[in-house]
């Protein structure tokens, strides 16, 4: 049992499983499901989205009232992936928690791009998971090689699987991911795959899918919502609606782990630039200009890196100013409390 930090009251421990407006299924120990809501005070009190309840989440539930359970907790994570949300307000929407892997999905045709790849692997190495990179649809792509060397040349250290649900191929190679009872996220735009995927590794078909593989080569990916499941012989998938836009949320560091080898090229030429402020841009004497034109680093790699970095920083300005807006807010708020009390004493 779990016990309320407010009342020393006990809850059932359970885990999310869904998500659907403000109202969470979640399953319990026992494997019991409820459909469970938060708290007024959690609600109010969580500064953003991310301390608000997400699928993989592992909770307390008081299930002693009638009608809804209440979703009381939220228990430390392990893990999370956390991006801006879509439009051009300055907020965060979480998207999954508490996963071993994430499972980057892109297909090798039409969907193939290595600046969003950049994201996907910056941010998954953020979350706190292990980024994979599923390359789907490898029976449309008879070349295969520029692809392969790309992944190697960019992501060293990152493993990949060329995966086909029409003939099968690499397909059984996934499922060692799942072992002990592991956690797998799924990321990546819509209509790449992750369906079929999902169907394929659940050994049936729980995802509708529809593709289009004539000239068009791509699918429709129908997930609305996001959702846990438990796949045979254990382990689980939290699959994600397709995603149009990627937002960075604090990934300073995972766009230097997901830049590994740029990152660790740079600091140490960074020693050797004139200059020891040297943005690496066009100062006089920058021994990271000099190692591109001489080709040691790869010139277009180096401009998604700084552009990556600058969005990041660019965001991180953004947060630190939203927070210092609201807290003036509080502070404001605070002191017309204290001015009304001392008019009504009065």
């Amino acid at each position: 049992m779990i016990t309320n930090g407010s009342n020393g009251k006990e809850l059932v421990p359970g885990r999310v499983v869904a998500e659907y407006r403000g109202l969470y299924k979640v399953m319990t120990e026992e494997g019991e499901y409820y459909n469970a809501i938060i708290t007024g005070k959690m609600y109010y009190e969580s500064e953003d989205e991310a301390q608000m309840p997400t699928v993989g989440d592992y909770v307390g539930l008081d299930i002693s009232g009638g009608g809804n359970a209440v979703l009381r907790r939220i228990l430390p994570r392990k893990s999370v992936f956390i991006r801006k949300a879509a439009g051009p307000e300055t907020r965060s929407q979480t998207l999954a928690s508490n996963f071993d892997y994430v499972f980057i999905i892109t297909s090798m045709n039409y969907d193939f791009n290595i600046a969003r790849l950049d994201r996907y692997v910056s941010m998954a190495w953020d979350s706190g998971g292990i980024p994979v990179i599923i390359l789907s649809k490898a029976d449309l792509v008879e070349d295969r090689d520029p692809i392969i060397e790309e992944l190697v040349s960019n992501y060293p250290g990152v493993e990949f699987h060329m995966t086909s649900n029409i003939t099968g191929e690499g397909m059984e190679e996934l499922k060692k991911y799942f072992m002990n009872g592991q956690t797998v996220a799924f990321m990546g735009s819509s209509g790449v795959g992750k369906s079929s995927l999902l169907n394929y590794l659940n050994g049936e078909e729980i995802m509708e899918v529809n593709e289009l593989r004539g000239n068009i080569d791509k699918g429709q990916h129908t997930t609305t919502h996001r959702q846990l499941i438990t796949i045979p012989g254990g382990g689980s998938i939290i699959d994600t609606p397709g995603m149009r836009e990627l937002g960075l949320w604090h990934s300073g560091e995972g766009i230097d782990k997901g830049f590994e080898f740029m990152h660790a090229k740079i600091e140490e030429l960074s020693g050797h630039c004139r200059f020891s402020d040297c943005s690496h841009v066009k100062e006089p004497g920058c021994a990271v200009m000099d190692a591109i034109k001489m080709g040691e680093i790869s010139s277009e790699q180096y401009e998604r890196y700084k552009k990556l970095q600058k969005e990041a920083r660019r965001m991180e300005v953004k947060i630190n100013s939203k927070a210092r807006f609201e807290e003036n807010n509080k502070r404001k708020a605070f002191a017309r409390e204290m001015r009304n009390k001392k008019k009504v004493q009065w």
